[in-house]
């Protein structure tokens, strides 16, 4: 009776370690949600992933400020993490920018956004759309860095949130980031 018992529970465990073992569906899907090319340090990366930070910060009376993310990973639609930077192993390159525009102009109209390092908070600014911050992140799997825009624009078309932008960037090393991608970018409306 006794091995009958130890042998039912036996089973009973084998069984539960097995239903229990293939879990891998709770694992996050990357969905990648646009296209494109960039070039940066004369490397070219296919970007897949984009976010927006669709809730505009107020950065002074008249100016506000979105803040875009894009990567050469699909996005975890599962969670919207106020555009935390997406580290991983897998990840190669990461651009982190954000546009603002006068409010009275109409919030991120097409057109060219020039880098430019000026307090927004200062009125009167001598333009009506720039480029607040930008940052580059690149790496081969083990160590990342992070590059700071000095100079340069993008061409913004479309509209929220269905964009296409083109780059032409310089950072602190005097290195290029050029290029375009486009497609729908994930906001805050598309998390559960």
């Amino acid at each position: 009776m006794k091995t009958h018992i130890l042998t039912a529970l036996f089973l009973s465990l084998t069984l539960c370690f097995i239903a229990c073992g293939d879990d891998d569906d709770d694992e996050p899907q990357l969905q990648a949600n646009i296209s494109g090319t960039v070039v940066y340090d004369d490397r070219s990366y296919e970007m897949k992933g984009g976010l927006i930070d669709d809730q505009a910060q107020r950065i002074s009376l008249n100016w506000e400020t979105l803040e875009f993310n894009i990567t050469d990973l699909g996005i975890d639609t599962t969670r919207f993490d106020t555009l935390t930077i997406y580290f991983s192993s897998e990840e190669r390159i990461n651009i982190n920018f954000k546009l603002s525009a006068r409010r009275n102009v109409g919030f991120l109209e097409e057109g060219i956004y020039t880098y430019q390092s000026i307090d927004p908070t200062n009125d009167p600014l001598p333009v009506d759309q720039f480029i607040f911050s930008a940052r580059i992140r690149s790496g081969d799997g083990s160590r990342f860095t992070f590059f700071q825009v000095i100079e340069g624009s993008l061409t913004l078309s479309g509209s929220l949130p269905n964009y296409t932008i083109n780059f032409n960037l310089i950072d602190e090393n005097a290195r290029t980031l050029t290029g375009q991608v486009s497609g729908r970018f994930i906001t805050r409306a598309d998390w559960p």
